[in-house]
């Protein structure tokens, strides 16, 4: 069996993603390896909850706090159980900010579930899951 050092879990407070978050934390706990949990904000997903085309800096600040609010719970969970874990707010295309972030933290595994909020948070969609398999290099575990 492959040693995990460092595992990656896309994370946008779903159910399929706090399901993917159980798995990391076993994982963790079987291995001694560290977690980086990563929430994307989507610019699109900023738009969506502002009146207009454009997201107000209140509508983004917003949106960062909820997503802060997220990950203070994932690092109570974690550390709750005894798991190493680092925490990671990005902007950007969710996808892209997700295998970046996996390939500059040198994971050896990549976990998501299989369907997101849909909207807001991280935008963890079935077609986001689908590409990170795709496209990552290294082994993702998809959590339905």
């Amino acid at each position: 069996m492959i040693a995990l050092k460092k595992i990656v879990v896309a994370y946008d407070s779903s159910e399929h993603s706090k399901k993917a978050l159980d798995w990391a934390i076993h994982m963790a706990q079987l291995s001694q390896a560290t977690v980086d949990v990563v929430m994307v904000l989507v610019p699109s997903a900023i738009s969506m909850r502002s009146a207009g085309a454009y997201a107000s800096p209140e509508v983004r600040e917003e949106a960062e706090e909820e997503i802060e609010i997220n990950l203070s719970e994932v690092r109570t969970i974690c550390e709750g159980k005894g798991v190493h874990v680092t925490t990671h707010s990005l902007f950007g295309n969710a996808v892209n900010e997700i295998l970046l972030h996996a390939a500059s933290c040198k994971a050896d595994l990549l976990i998501c579930g299989t369907r997101g909020l849909g909207s807001f948070a991280g935008l963890l969609l079935g077609s986001v899951a689908r590409t990170l398999v795709t496209h990552a290099e290294v082994p993702v575990m998809v959590i339905k």
